[in-house]
């Protein structure tokens, strides 16, 4: 190995020891957060305002609720984590995958920017996406017709 792909190898394990350190304070966070029981507003907590499109509209905006849904899942509470906010449970899942797999890289070696631009990798970005403008909309209709209040008390 010369000199380069030997900088090139180190660069791509920090990279991966910051993306497993970052996953993990995601899921540290969550769990020392009390989820809110109206599903909205944990993020509070953490000295944020209240969501100014929720207050403007009384609609939720495609983040409302999902700081909740992972403060519940970081609780074990995974049922109410997913009719909380169903992406937030995507992102607690992917935080605890993360925090493994980005340690685990860094032993295998992998080259991060194949990995991320792979066909694969885009498939699943645009899966996200879709999942996450499924959420937000579930979580508007569950909101206006009021179906899940106080969830995470239940």
């Amino acid at each position: 190995m010369n000199d380069c792909q030997e900088a090139k190898g180190w660069r791509d394990e920090w990279r991966f020891l910051t993306i497993g350190i970052l996953a993990l304070a995601v899921l540290l966070t969550a769990r020392f957060l009390e989820p809110s029981p109206a599903g909205v507003g944990t993020h509070q907590q953490l000295g944020l305002p209240p969501c100014p499109f929720l207050t403007m509209t009384t609609i939720p905006c495609p983040l409302c609720g999902l700081t909740t849904s992972i403060s519940l899942a970081a609780r074990g509470m995974i049922f109410a984590a997913l009719l909380v906010q169903p992406f937030g449970l995507v992102i607690f899942l992917g935080s605890l995958v993360t925090t493994g797999i980005g340690t685990a890289l860094i032993r295998w070696r992998i080259d991060l920017i194949k990995r991320v631009l792979s066909r694969r990798a885009n498939q699943l970005f645009y899966t996200l996406i879709i999942i996450f403008i499924l959420s937000w909309l579930y979580k508007i209709a569950s909101m206006k017709l009021n179906l899940f209040n106080q969830v995470g008390s239940r």
